[in-house]
This record gives structure tokens, sequence and C-alpha cells, in this order.
């Protein structure tokens, strides 16, 4: 039996300008506006409290961007400061339609967006890829990594972040440098392109339970070290 999970997918940045909370906000409301198209599971997300009926309280975005009751509350909880700050949204549903989209500021880690879903099979690899490509645009990030959590223990280095489904590296490659890559994606902005989307399996729903998708992604980790392509969590 294989996993169904979808990946979780996280981004990891350090902007040269700190955006304000309401940049911060506009560029989540951005992300949420193309996850959306995954289906009714992310329509909808709330700001989360202690119980279902607090997390419920306070739907976070509309048609208009960031709704007017949630900005009061993340601007309470900033002690009124206009710059950004942790943010962490729940999409309202139970079981295996839960998700969560976090948005944590640095300091001494890099910023992160991490949004972590969990069983919808009927959502395909493209799909994925499209999502992590707009979030590239959208916060041009050091890298972006989409494979389930369990992945974790199976990649190759413990002190790099693993490939999985797939990873964004924000520079152009070819497939003369990642030969055992089942496809190249470029990432476009503007007609530029600022960065490749590395993924492992292309014919199949790429499963951490099953050895040969493993061993592929385990084959790209050191093809990328090789090369000087995969950085270490130290130095991003």
């Amino acid at each position: 039996m294989t996993s169904t999970l979808l990946p979780e997918i996280t981004a990891l940045m350090r902007p040269s300008v700190a955006p304000s909370l309401q940049d911060q906000l506009d560029q989540l409301g951005r992300f949420i506006h193309v996850i959306q198209a995954w289906g009714p599971s992310f329509s909808k997300w709330y700001l989360g409290g202690d119980s279902k009926d607090e997390a419920l309280r306070y739907e976070a975005f509309g048609d208009g961007g960031i709704k007017p009751a949630a900005l009061a509350v993340l601007w309470a909880m900033n002690s009124g400061k206009a710059t950004a700050c942790d943010v962490g949204l729940w999409n309202g549903q139970d079981g295996a339609q839960a998700a969560g989209l976090k948005y944590l500021i640095g300091g001494l880690r890099p910023w992160t967006v991490n949004l972590r879903p969990r069983v919808d099979p009927a959502i395909a690899t493209p799909q994925v890829v499209y999502v992590v490509e707009q979030a590239a645009v959208i916060w041009s990030p050091l890298l972006i990594t989409a494979h389930a959590q369990s992945y974790m223990t199976k990649k190759v280095f413990r002190d790099r972040p693993g490939v999985g489904n797939m990873i964004y590296l924000p520079r152009s490659l070819t497939q003369r440098e990642v030969p055992e890559a089942g496809a190249l994606v470029p990432v476009m902005r503007e007609q530029c392109q600022i960065g490749t989307i590395i993924i492992s399996v292309v014919d199949q729903v790429f499963s951490d339970l099953l050895p040969d998708h493993v061993r592929l992604a385990n084959s790209i980790e050191v093809r990328l070290v090789d090369q000087d392509l995969l950085p270490r969590y130290a130095d991003l």
C-alpha cells in the first residue's frame, strides 16, 4: 500500500528587506488564492484558536484580501506594530481534510512558509508543481521542498534538505546537471527564469513507501551535493 499523503510544502527565505505585516498578509493572500484551486477543502482559512469554536471565529481572507476583523486580531497580537509577525492559519477541516498554513518570521532561522495538507489523492503532481512555482514567484525563496514529513528520515543528508517529490532551487538547471531527474520545470517571472523545480518521479505519484522512489530521490540529492547545489541548513 502506498502513501496518498500530499507533500508538505516548505519555502525558506531571507528577505533583504523585512516585509510589513500588511505586505506579509498580501503575500499570504496571493498564495491562498493559488491553493484554493486544489478544491473546497482549501477555500477558507481561519486564524485558529485554543478551541474549535474559537478557531472558527475569524476567517482570515475574503475576495478583497485580509478581512478587517482578522486584521484587527493580528494587529493586537503584534502589539500594534506594523512589522511582520508569525501567522498560523487552519482550513477549518478535521481529519484527512485538515490543513495548516504558517508564515514564520526569522531570527537566526530563515523565514518560513509551510503548507501542511493531509490526504487528497485527487490532487495530481502538476497541481503541486503549480503551487511550488507560484510560491517561488511570490517569495523568491532560497529553496522550496515538497515531500511528506515521513521522507525526512529517508533523505541522504541529515544536514541538508531532501528532494522527495520535488525541490525548487533558485537557479537554472539542465538535464545534464541532474540526469536522474524525472523532469526539470523552469520557473519564470516577467519572462526571466528565476529557478528550477526538480521533479523526481513523473509517471506516477511519488511515495516514500516505494523503495524505487526513495532511491531515485536520494540519487538526485547526491548528484546535487556533488555539484555543491544543495545547501546545508546552516548555510541558509
